[in-house]
C-alpha cells in the first residue's frame, strides 16, 4: 500500500488495474478549472481519475500508488500508458495560465514523497513542458516512446498517443517545482533558493487578461472512446460562449455590507464555513462595507489557520480581533475628529481600523488564494473599484498592479457608507497606472485624486465579483431591510435621505431576486449558478436542512436584523447572537442546499447567548 501520509485520502472510481510494466515516472496534468470539486464530477463521470489531484490548499490521493490510474488515453493495441508505472498528477488550473503558487508548493511536496518511495529520477526525459504562447498550444511536444521507456518526470504533452499540450509550466515554474525542498511537517527548507524567490516574483493571473485556450475534452476517459469524453470545465451547449466569458468550474463567497451587525454576522458565518471545510474550496472572497472588515481579518489569518477547523486559531486570529473593535465606536469619534481636526472622516477610520486590526499591512499582505476582493464604488466612474493583491482600480480607470497599498484605506474606503463617513479620497500617480487598462477615463483627475465610497453603493451584497467568474456562488447577507415610516419627513435633507434609502432597498432586491432565479435557472441557462443565499433576516425554519439543535426564533432574529447599520459599539452579549445568528443560519443554508452530508452543530459557538 502506497498512501501519501499528508493527502487526504478521496477515492472516486477507482483504479483501472495493475501495472504492466515500465519505470515509475510522475505525469503532470491540469484540470481545465477553477476547482477540485469541479475535477471530481469530471472524474468520476468520465472515469478518469488520476492518482492524485493538488489545489491551493490541499492534495488529494484518488488511487494508491501501487496500482494504475486512468487519466491518460490508451489506443487499442498502443502503449498503455496508464498501466506502465505512470503516477499522475492533476493540478488544478489552467494550461493556458500561470499556475498558483500555493498549489505549486503543495505539488512540489508531493513529488518530493513520489520521488523517495517510487525512486523517480529528478529529470525531464522529454525536456522541460513548453509554457503556452499567449494563452494557447504552443505546439512541438516530444512525444516518443523512447523517452517514455525512462523514469523521470513528464507533461501529459509528452506522452505517446496523447494529444494534449498540459501542463505548459513556465520555465520559473518547473525550477521552483524541481528545486523546493521540504522537511516533515511540510515546511519549506530553502526559502532563499534563488528558484523558490523567483516563483514568487511571477505574475498571477488575474481579471481582464488575455483570452485563453481550454482544452475542452481534457477530461479523459481513460481506456473509454474518445466519444464518452466530457470536458472538466463546463459542458458545451450547442453554441457556446468564448470561454473566457464562460463562469468557471469554482466557488466564490460574497459577504455584504451592514456595519457592526453585518461584521460580527459574517464572523459566524465564516466560523461554520471554516468549521465544516467550506471555507478552504472557496477561490475567491469578495466584499463591501461591513463585510469586508471580516474579510480583510480573514486574509491576514488565513496562513495561520489549520485545515482540522479547530476553534482555538480562528478564534484567536479572527474573531478576537473584531469583537475587540466592536467594543469602540468609530463613526462618531471620526465625525467629531474629521471636523475639529486635520484630516477627512474617512481618514479617521482609516486610522482606526490600522490601529486595533491590520497594523500597517498592505495589499500585498494578502495571500493568493484565495483571492480576497475588497470593493468600493468610484464616485467619478459611477463603476465598483477593486482593492487586492494582484492590482487595484477599475475597468474604466485602469488599474494598479501588484499595489503596495493600506489594507486599512482600502477597508475604509469600502465601508465609507454615505452621507457621513464618505467619499475618501486617494492620492494616487498617474503613472502607476498599467497603460491602457482603462476604457474611457485613464487620464487626471481620474488617476491622481480618485474619490471613493461604500461598495455597497453599487453592490450591497459584493456579488458581481464572483458571479460574473464563478459557476457556484454563496452569498452571506446581512443587509437591513428598509423600516415604514408613519410620517416621512419633508424637509429636504431627511427627505433626500429618505428617497436615497429606498432606491438602495429596490437596487439590493433587485440583485437578491436576480441572484434567486439562477440558482433555480435551468442547467443549460447561461445565467445558471449553483450554491446558496443566507440573510440575517431569513426566517430560519425556511431551511429544512436546519440543526434543531440550534433555537433561532423569529422574533429574537428579527431583533438582530433590525440592529442600526454603524459602527458603534456593541455589548458582548449583542456580539454573541449575531454571531451565533450567522453560523446556524449559514448552517442550515450549506445543509439545505450545497451539502446535506455536513455534520450537524451540537451547539451554538456561544451557547450561553444564543440568538
Amino acid at each position: 500500500m502506497a498512501k501519501c501520509p499528508f493527502a487526504e485520502q478521496r477515492p472516486i472510481t477507482g483504479t483501472s488495474g495493475s501495472y504492466t510494466g515500465g519505470v515509475f515516472k510522475i505525469v503532470h496534468h491540469t484540470t481545465e478549472g477553477g476547482s477540485a470539486e469541479g475535477a471530481f464530477t469530471a472524474f468520476k463521470s468520465n472515469r478518469s481519475d488520476p492518482h492524485f489531484t493538488v489545489d491551493a490548499s490541499k492534495i488529494y490521493q484518488h488511487i494508491d500508488t501501487d496500482t494504475a490510474a486512468r487519466s491518460l488515453r490508451n489506443a487499442e493495441g498502443g502503449v498503455q500508458t496508464n498501466r506502465d508505472r505512470a503516477l499522475q498528477i492533476e493540478v488544478v488550473g489552467f494550461a493556458g495560465k500561470p499556475k498558483n503558487k500555493a498549489t505549486l508548493k503543495n505539488l512540489a511536496r508531493l513529488c518530493r514523497w513520489l520521488e523517495q518511495i517510487h525512486d523517480v529520477p529528478l529529470v525531464w526525459p522529454a525536456g522541460l513542458p513548453k509554457p503556452a504562447k499567449n494563452g494557447k498550444d504552443p505546439g512541438g511536444h516530444l512525444r516518443s516512446t523512447e523517452n517514455w521507456a525512462k523514469g523521470g518526470h513528464f507533461g501529459h504533452c509528452h506522452v505517446p498517443e496523447n494529444t494534449h499540450w498540459d501542463p505548459a509550466y513556465t520555465k520559473t515554474e518547473v525550477e521552483y517545482l524541481m528545486a523546493a525542498k521540504f522537511d516533515a511537517a511540510g515546511k519549506l527548507t530553502n526559502a532563499q533558493d534563488p528558484a523558490v524567490v523567483a516563483l514568487e516574483n511571477q505574475p498571477m493571473a488575474i481579471d481582464g487578461d488575455t483570452t485563453f485556450e481550454i482544452m475542452a475534452d481534457h477530461a479523459d476517459v481513460g481506456e473509454a472512446p474518445t466519444r464518452n469524453v466530457q470536458p472538466v470545465n463546463v459542458a458545451l451547449s450547442e453554441q457556446p460562449e468564448p470561454a473566457a466569458r464562460r463562469p468557471e468550474s469554482g466557488a466564490g463567497l460574497c459577504l455584504s455590507g451592514g456595519g457592526y451587525r453585518a461584521m460580527l454576522f459574517h464572523v459566524g458565518s465564516l466560523w461554520r464555513l471554516y468549521e465544516s471545510g467550506q471555507l478552504f474550496g472557496l477561490q475567491r472572497i469578495s466584499s463591501v462595507s461591513g463585510g469586508s472588515i471580516t474579510s480583510a481579518v480573514l486574509a491576514l489569518a488565513w496562513k495561520h489557520l489549520p485545515f482540522d477547523g479547530a476553534r482555538a486559531p480562528f478564534e484567536a486570529r479572527v474573531v478576537g480581533p473584531i469583537r475587540e473593535l466592536a467594543r469602540r465606536t468609530l463613526d462618531a469619534e471620526a465625525i467629531i475628529g474629521g471636523i475639529l481636526l486635520p484630516g477627512s472622516i474617512g481618514d479617521k477610520v482609516a486610522a482606526a481600523y490600522d490601529k486595533y486590526l491590520f497594523h500597517g499591512e498592505t495589499l500585498q499582505a494578502l495571500p493568493d488564494t484565495p483571492r480576497f476582493v475588497i470593493n468600493a464604488t468610484n464616485v467619478q466612474s459611477g463603476v465598483l473599484w477593486r482593492f487586492s493583491k494582484p492590482y487595484m482600480g477599475d475597468y474604466r480607470v485602469g488599474r494598479i498592479e501588484n499595489p503596495d497599498f493600506s489594507i486599512a484605506r482600502a477597508v475604509a474606503a469600502s465601508s465609507a457608507f454615505p452621507p457621513v463617513l464618505s467619499p475618501l479620497t486617494i492620492e494616487l500617480h498617474p503613472a502607476a497606472f498599467k497603460p491602457g487598462s482603462g476604457d474611457d477615463m485613464q487620464r487626471p483627475p481620474f488617476t491622481s485624486d480618485v474619490v471613493l465610497a461604500d461598495g455597497g453603493v453599487y453592490d450591497n451584497l459584493g456579488l458581481e465579483t464572483v458571479w460574473k467568474r464563478y459557476e457556484t456562488v454563496l452569498v452571506s447577507d446581512a443587509g437591513a431591510k428598509i423600516k415604514p415610516e408613519e410620517e416621512p419627513k419633508h424637509d429636504w435633507p431627511r427627505h433626500a435621505y429618505r428617497v436615497l434609502d429606498l432606491i438602495d432597498n429596490q437596487v439590493r432586491s433587485l440583485r437578491k431576486h436576480a441572484l434567486i432565479a439562477s440558482y433555480q435557472a435551468k442547467p443549460d441557462d447561461a445565467g445558471k449558478r449553483l450554491g446558496t443565499y443566507w440573510g440575517i433576516g431569513t426566517p430560519y425554519d425556511h431551511y429544512s436542512g436546519r440543526a434543531l439543535t440550534l433555537s433561532c426564533k423569529p422574533a429574537r432574529t428579527q431583533e438582530l436584523a433590525g440592529i442600526a447599520t454603524r459602527l458603534k459599539r456593541l455589548d458582548e452579549e449583542l456580539q454573541e447572537r449575531l454571531i451565533n445568528w450567522g453560523y446556524a443560519v449559514t448552517d442550515a443554508a450549506l445543509r439545505t442546499y450545497v451539502d446535506p452530508q455536513l455534520n450537524k452543530p451540537n451547539a451554538f459557538p456561544y451557547p450561553d447567548s444564543g440568538v
